[in-house]
């Protein structure tokens, strides 16, 4: 097929044609092409395409009950007042930040490992108080919000 415009690499092999296609089969074409050095991309050397590349946006993500985003293969940990939020995360070479409710909820240097896990200690501090607020026994409720259903019956005039 006509490859004119979709790589900076034009193959050469047994019986191609300028315009990239062959007279051969695969088979036979395979071990014998080879690379043309110098190739560029849309026949321009070292020029860009004339659209800037997008770098540091990942989108918006919904924070999980473990606090964790993955970027880049690495997990960054985020405050975890803002589980169960909309967190959007941007990243540049060296920073990974994190934002809820248009407040900062973790900002990281970039690892550029694999498969880390990078944490902020004050997170799970405040991850150890958050859970010990929620597994403590809350009062009773009020009997104010509780009502006889008899007084509804009497209230819509409804005879038994």
């Amino acid at each position: 097929s006509n490859m004119e415009g979709s790589s900076s690499l034009v193959l050469v092999g047994p019986n191609s044609k300028e315009d990239g296609t062959s007279t051969t089969s695969i088979e036979q074409w395979r071990p014998t092409y080879q690379p043309v050095r110098g190739a560029t991309y849309q026949g321009v050397r070292g020029q860009l395409p004339p659209v800037a590349p997008v770098l540091g946006v990942l989108g918006r993500i919904r924070l999980a009950r473990d606090y964790y985003l993955r970027v880049a293969s690495n997990d960054y940990s985020a405050h975890p007042s803002a589980i169960g939020s909309f967190v959007d995360v941007s990243y540049d070479l060296e920073t990974v930040r994190f934002h809820a409710l248009g407040k900062c909820v973790g900002a990281h240097p970039r690892s550029w490992a694999r498969a880390q896990t990078i944490t902020d200690p004050s997170h799970v501090v405040a991850a150890r108080e958050l859970r010990a607020l929620f597994q403590a026994p809350r009062p009773a409720s009020s009997d104010d919000w509780h009502r006889d259903l008899a007084d509804y019956d009497e209230f819509f005039q409804v005879a038994l």
